[in-house]
């Protein structure tokens, strides 16, 4: 019998195909039923009534399926394979392309630019940093916040010139500045500034002589200017800095030779700042005669006269418009004179003394006289000013005592003798200015407001005169 599932033909007495154990139609049993039942011989029929046993080594059906299951498998297997392939590969493309574009989109990125500025009173430099995402900017160890896309950055050029102090150049110092850009989670950006920081010239403010030049008519001269806290002080080499006040301002009464021109080099040093050095010039008027006073003015007088003296060409003739008590001595070999006049009128006088020679050449100087008196007295004998009145008669009420109230409007002068103007009016725009000379400690400034006693002594400069031996605030 053929057997149905391989083909192989076997035995008709076969239950099971002797080469791939398959079943055989029950068939060959109802035959072999029906030989017995015929009573046919066999030639064993313990052949024939013995079930078969299908070889084991015959099993083709069991390696048949193992064969073709696994061919099947294969192309399965590979299918799955490239599909995974495919999908660990796109899923690497899409991540390197979203995530490119993500840390593009979280670059940092920055521009600086560097202007001069002044910082609490001191020269600095501003860095101004533009960036996208940053969130902070260091610098020389420093941390600024980054408001809405831009951090400022200010280093005093003080604070610069130490951390750089061997880039000096001629027009600067050359700062290399590093600055790094952070923000969380992305990485930092840095960039190397250079640029030249401008050294200011140390502040310096002159008072007196404002415009660094004066005529000078006595033998000292009260130089004033102010600086800024932490300067140092020189004129002409030798240091000052100890006169100092507490708002920088300096006094130095200055000896000013009997020459035509003396120059006086004053030097501010201050860290940060280039050195501010200003000369000072003082002129003196040459004097065609030689003429000079051993008094300091005012001259103090006790009693209704006072006996001045001071040194002349020997040859002069020496007059005065003050009025006189007895001759003029002058000392033909030496020079030195000596003479009297009357100083009866209360507080202070002004008048000239005239050294004139043969060949009629001159000089003059101004004199003052102060009749001693108490503060009591002198101020109750003051009469109230009538500007309009005394403005237009220079000569009316000279040596009265008047009282007058006003603001300071402009300091001319500062030294033993201060000279400064007062304006009276109330109308701002019609000012009506009077010329004060103080002697005494003054420590006003324009725009105060001061009550002046003082003795009217004629105009000058076209403004009203007094010489005030009292103020008050």
């Amino acid at each position: 019998m053929q057997c149905p599932s391989c083909g192989t033909r076997n035995s008709s007495h076969h239950h099971y195909c002797y080469f791939c154990g398959f079943t055989l139609p029950t068939q060959q049993k109802q035959d072999l039923s029906d030989e017995s039942d015929n009573n046919l011989p066999l030639l064993s029929n313990q052949l024939i009534d013995e079930e078969q046993t299908p070889l084991k080594r015959y099993n083709k059906s069991q390696s048949r399926k193992f064969s073709v299951n696994y061919l099947r498998f294969i192309p399965s297997l590979l299918v799955l394979a490239l599909l995974i392939f495919g999908s660990i590969s796109l899923f690497r493309f899409l991540n390197t392309v979203f995530i490119t574009n993500d840390v593009s989109a979280e670059q940092i990125t920055a521009t600086a630019r560097v202007e001069s500025t002044i910082f609490e009173g001191n020269p600095a430099q501003k860095i101004i940093v533009h960036t996208n995402i940053g969130e902070v900017v260091e610098a020389l160890d420093r941390r600024f916040p980054v408001r809405e896309g831009i951090a400022e950055i200010i280093f005093e050029n003080a604070f610069l010139h130490s951390r750089f102090p061997a880039a000096e150049r001629q027009n600067g110092i050359e700062i290399t500045l590093d600055i790094t850009v952070y923000k969380e989670g992305v990485a930092s950006y840095k960039e190397t500034m250079n640029f030249i920081m401008e050294m200011p010239f140390a502040p310096l403010t002159l008072i007196q002589p404002s415009l660094g030049e004066a005529i000078v008519e006595e033998a000292t001269y009260r130089l004033i200017f102010t600086v800024s806290e932490g300067s140092a002080v020189f004129i002409n080499g030798d240091e000052f800095t100890d006169l100092l006040d507490e708002t920088g301002r300096l006094q130095k009464d200055l000896t000013v030779p009997d020459v035509a021109e003396s120059t006086y080099e004053i030097r501010v040093v201050k860290r940060g700042f280039k050195d501010n050095i200003v000369n000072v010039v003082l002129n003196r008027e040459v004097q065609i005669v030689p003429f000079s006073l051993e008094h300091d003015l005012p001259i103090k007088a006790e009693r209704d006269t006072v006996i001045i003296s001071g040194t002349t060409h020997p040859g002069a003739a020496i007059s005065t418009d003050l009025e006189l008590i007895g001759d003029p001595n002058v000392n033909f070999e030496t020079g030195a004179f000596s003479i009297e006049v009357r100083s009866d009128r209360p507080g202070l006088s002004a008048g000239k003394l005239t050294a004139t020679l043969t060949d009629g050449q001159i000089s003059q100087l101004d004199v003052v006289i102060f009749r001693t008196m108490t503060e009591a007295d002198y101020t109750r004998r003051a009469w109230e000013l009538d500007f309009a009145e005394l403005a237009a008669n220079p000569s009316l009420h000279n040596g009265q005592i008047f009282l007058f109230r006003g603001t300071i409007a402009e300091v001319l002068f500062f030294g033993d003798r201060n000279i400064f103007t007062v304006n009276i009016s109330e109308d701002q725009s019609n000012p009506q200015l009077i010329l004060v000379e103080f002697w005494g400690e003054f420590e006003f400034e324009p725009g105060e407001t001061i009550r002046v006693f003082g003795n009217r002594w004629g105009n000058r400069d076209g403004m009203i005169r007094i010489l005030a031996p009292f103020i008050y605030p």
